[in-house]
């Protein structure tokens, strides 16, 4: 029964192997250690305030390597189903969270 146990464990190692470093999906937001949620790129404080959300279903994936990189160096931007004003498609009020260098635009070269 031991040994089964100690193969399963084995040919599961195996066949499931660790990403390497560069492939692992990083986190968009840290916690100072006060508590307060900050920015991962730019680790400075995200902002929260009043916004508008849509209830239409976007989905959104980057494409190319170039567009991977931008949304890797600016992960806490506002997304497109949200809105600091409202719109046509964003007629939902609610409270929307992002980083303002992300949202300026500012990468991971600042």
């Amino acid at each position: 029964m031991r040994l089964a146990l100690v193969f399963a464990v084995f040919f599961a190692g195996c066949a499931n192997p660790p990403r390497r470093a560069e492939e692992q999906v990083k986190p968009s937001t840290i916690s100072s250690p006060d508590g307060q949620i900050l920015c991962a790129v730019h680790h400075i404080p995200l902002t929260t305030m009043r916004g508008w959300r849509s209830d239409a279903i976007i989905l959104e994936h980057p494409i190319g390597e170039a567009a991977a990189r931008e949304e890797a160096c600016i992960p806490n931007t506002i997304p497109p189903w949200e809105s600091r004003v409202r719109t046509k498609e964003c007629t939902i009020p609610g409270e929307i969270t992002f980083c303002k260098w992300c949202d300026e635009g500012v990468g991971c070269d600042f």
